[in-house]
């Protein structure tokens, strides 16, 4: 023991008022506040009672005897060793008599040094404590905060401290101020310290706990799926080991570690077949995935994984992660993803690379993921290394890119979509679509496309590069059914050739914004309304905007499949756009259409509003053109709240300009629309391009008066709902 000294009746706050506390790793998790109905429920309520007497009661003092740690001067750290239970409860103390009085703001920024480290859901929920407001239900006050995740019930640390404040708030005596007492060098709560020697205070655990340091959960989970499912022990030791270290390189020559990525892919794996079993808790897996760069997974039962996986499954586990593991490779080439971009960049585009490293994964890699799942399995593990078999590996990986690039897939409708895909019965993707079977759940648009481009192929194959070609270029991202289409909406083949000719001329290859031809963008949109031939298309909802978003929904939309076949089979040359007359409108909303034609709304705002006098006035749809006075007011509510996106500042009218019928802004640090005065929907960046409407069907109708105070009620609303995971349409 030469090695140690003791210091003698400190307290809390002396000491973390000189030095950070650190609970270290090798920590078991906190204790104090687990519920048995019994013993331990006695020992929480008189030791805190203990507590509270010592602040509050003259004559009394609480020693918590002996607490084991080493000190670092050059981090001005202290570790401890043994006691971290005691000072756990005693930080609880603190922090909840600060925030019961509203004074924490006084003493945050020293409190903030105590931390359990490594322990991710109990790392987040103490940095959540700092930002509660004050309340007379402290578990409420965490729970209903928008930023509360419930998944962190799994954490055995972070439920054992709602407990402990639970009690704490019980037995708080409301008439006295403690801050005084209780924040002070000379505390009457107190303990000793037996101060180690620097950095030995992980072999003195070792000496002081036989068991050592406890096990990862990767490592806990490994030795339960092994024991249960008697799953052979070299795979994860070796071949999948290996692998998984391969996933693990960083762009500075370093690695990670390798567990924290087998982890998130068996959590995604048992994702996916909770999933197909339609179990209700089955988002639990994904939301214990490793987050910010800590170095150990969350926790979740054994038992959670024990519902899921029975031994058919973990047989195609192990089949399927074998299969995965020696054709990596030649699953990323057939992905599209260059090989060099795979072995430098961390943050790979590869959907397996996404999933591994939990590099924001969304349900569409999710998807193509349980594709290739089915795919090995289909294949019964084939490897990939004849030409058979990468042909027909390629072609069922081009039909699912295309497929989810083209369907809105999210959390509600995964099951669905998982279901469908294990319903099929042949790895050869196009005999499966060319015998008229179908695929449920994805855009049913795009699979009939899929159908007839897999019939023409197996009619010719030497029509797959051209249909291949095609569907890469610009922004059509597969769905190309425009260039197969007649003018009524039917089959046609043989317009195939004329059609891709003039969409490269018309469209930009690197699917930007611009069209082909400079500054002619709306000359290419009027000789597209002036081929509308039929009063019916005057009354279609229509944006006089040429971007690649806008033509995208021209092209695709079997409603305009007449003006579409007119406008791809006619040559259309720069003079010729020139010089395009305004057409011979009726006379319902003549005068509208008229100024749309012309032209004049374009050249003075091409975003949806104009503004006229002092009056907004609004032409997204044909039948929709009104003066708007309360657009003015809904700006200036929204400038009250939040920042409105810069891009939608037209500086030669001093308005905001929108794209359609959208408002775009910022509020904290969420992004949301409001789209035609009424509908609030939440975003997840601020381009405002990917919408969480399209994921997890967070919306919200606005019916009220808007004001500012409806706006800010609502944009909390949709991120609690976000946040308390809900998925619904209010």
């Amino acid at each position: 023991m030469g090695n140690m000294k003791t210091q003698q009746n400190t307290c809390f706050w002396k000491e973390i008022n000189e030095y950070n506390i650190l609970i270290p790793n090798y920590q078991r998790d906190y204790a104090q506040g687990r519920k048995d109905g019994g013993r331990i429920d006695n020992i929480r309520q008189i030791f805190v009672s203990e507590l509270y007497q010592a602040l509050s009661e003259d004559d009394a003092k609480c020693h918590l005897g002996l607490v084991f740690g080493s000190y670092n001067d050059d981090t001005k750290t202290f570790v401890a060793v043994d006691g971290q239970q005691r000072l756990t409860t005693v930080f609880l103390l603190h922090w909840f008599v600060a925030w019961k009085e509203n004074r924490l703001q006084n003493y945050a920024g020293i409190l903030k040094k105590f931390a359990w480290n490594t322990r991710s859901y109990s790392s987040q929920f103490v940095n959540l404590l700092f930002t509660l407001e004050p309340s007379d239900d402290v578990i409420s006050a965490i729970t209903e905060n928008c930023n509360y995740f419930s998944v962190w019930e799994n954490d055995p640390t972070v439920k054992s401290m709602k407990i402990m404040l639970k009690e704490i708030e019980n037995q708080y005596p409301n008439k006295q101020q403690l801050c005084d007492s209780l924040f002070s060098v000379g505390c009457k709560i107190q303990y000793d310290i037996l101060k180690l020697e620097k950095e030995s205070d992980a072999r003195t655990y070792l000496k002081m706990n036989s068991r050592g340091r406890p096990l990862t959960t990767f490592e806990n989970f490994k030795s339960n799926l092994i024991t249960y499912f008697e799953i052979e022990t070299k795979k994860f030791d070796n071949e999948w080991l290996d692998f998984m270290l391969e996933r693990s390189k960083t762009e500075d020559g370093g690695f990670r570690d390798p567990d924290v990525q087998f982890m998130n892919y068996i959590n995604e794996y048992t994702y996916l077949q909770s999933k197909l079993k339609e179990q209700n808790d089955s988002k639990l897996f994904i939301e214990a995935k490793l987050k910010d760069g800590e170095s150990d997974v969350p926790f979740i039962s054994f038992e959670k994984y024990k519902s899921v996986f029975d031994k058919d499954i973990i047989e195609k586990f192990e089949k399927s992660l074998d299969w995965i593991t020696c054709n990596y490779d030649e699953i990323c080439n057939y992905d599209a993803i260059k090989k060099i971009d795979r072995q430098i960049s961390f943050d790979s585009d590869f959907y397996l690379d996404k999933i591994i490293k939990d590099i924001q994964p969304n349900y569409s890699h999710r998807v193509k993921f349980f594709s290739l799942l089915k795919y090995a399995e289909l294949s019964e593990y084939s490897k990939l290394d004849s030409e058979q078999e990468q042909k027909s590996f390629e072609r069922w990986t081009r039909v699912f890119r295309n497929l989810v690039e083209n369907s809105d897939i999210y959390e509600n409708n995964m099951s669905d979509v998982c279901e469908s895909i294990n319903k099929i019965k042949d790895k050869d993707i196009y005999s499966y679509l060319s015998n008229g079977n179908t695929l449920e759940s994805f855009n049913q648009a795009q699979v009939n496309e899929e159908i007839e481009k897999a019939r023409q192929i197996i009619k010719d194959e030497s029509w797959e590069t051209k249909i291949i070609e095609a569907e890469k270029y610009a922004f059509f991202k597969g769905a190309i059914r425009f260039l197969f289409m007649n003018a009524s909406g039917n089959v046609d083949w043989d317009s195939f050739p004329k059609k891709w000719v003039y969409a490269q001329e018309y469209f930009n290859e690197n699917g930007g914004d611009e069209l082909n031809y400079a500054h002619k963008e709306k000359n290419l949109l009027k000789s597209f309304i002036n081929s509308f031939d039929e009063d019916k298309y005057f009354e279609l909802p229509f944006v006089y905007e040429s971007t690649k978003d806008n033509w995208r929904q021209i092209l695709l939309d079997k409603r305009w499949s007449n003006p579409v076949h007119q406008l791809l089979t006619n040559d259309i040359s720069v003079e010729k756009m020139d010089y395009i007359e305004t057409p011979n409108l009726n006379s319902v909303n003549k005068s509208i259409k008229q100024l749309c034609v012309s032209g004049e709304l374009l050249d003075m705002m091409p975003n949806g509003y104009y503004k006229k006098g002092d009056t907004l006035h609004q032409w997204y749809y044909w039948d929709d053109f009104r003066f708007s006075d309360s657009l003015t007011k809904i700006f200036e509510e929204i400038k009250e709240i939040g920042s409105i996106k810069s891009e939608n500042l037209a500086e030669n009218f001093g308005y905001v300009v929108l794209k359609g019928p959208d408002i775009n802004f910022k509020y904290g640090n969420f992004c949301f629309i409001l789209r035609n005065e009424k509908e609030l929907i939440l975003c997840n960046d601020e381009s405002f391009n990917t919408r969480l409407v399209s994921e997890s069907k967070i919306i919200s109708k606005m019916t009220d008066e808007i004001t500012k105070e409806k706006i800010e009620e609502t944009c909390k609303d949709l991120i609690a709902m976000l946040h308390n995971d809900k998925s619904a349409i209010v």
